[in-house]
């Protein structure tokens, strides 16, 4: 389940960018592995506040479906989001936003097709 959260939501985030040219060094392994760390933890939090702001609006989401919705919203912003630049917290705070109001809606046919993907992924995790 973990991984399958951090994966959906790694992906569109890019933080980091996966042309990095300098050769493998144990310093440089070590920087990349400290933002890999820091990228994770930001995933996280991210999925944690979005699954959050739905219980408190009584709306069942798992790590799964937030960071999935998310993904969406990162994916679908167009020129907001520029895949290698970090996002600022108006970014984070913008997904947030828009994923708790897309997973509160109601027979939303993208939400329930977003649900059975879900369903469907963890299924065979």
């Amino acid at each position: 389940g973990q991984l399958l959260v951090r994966s959906f939501l790694f992906v569109s985030l890019g933080f980091l960018s996966l042309s990095f040219s300098p050769p493998p060094s144990l310093f440089t392994s070590a920087v990349i592995s400290a933002r890999q760390s820091a990228i994770m933890e930001l995933v996280s939090s991210v999925v944690e506040e979005i699954v959050s702001r739905c219980a408190a609006k009584n709306v069942e989401c798992n790590q799964v479906l937030a960071s999935l919705c998310a993904r969406t919203i990162v994916e679908s912003g167009g020129s907001r989001f520029i895949l290698d630049s970090p996002l600022t917290d108006k970014d984070l705070q913008y997904v947030v936003e828009e994923s708790v109001q897309k997973l509160c809606q109601v027979n939303s046919p993208a939400m329930e097709t977003l649900k059975m993907q879900v369903a469907f992924d963890q299924s065979f995790v």
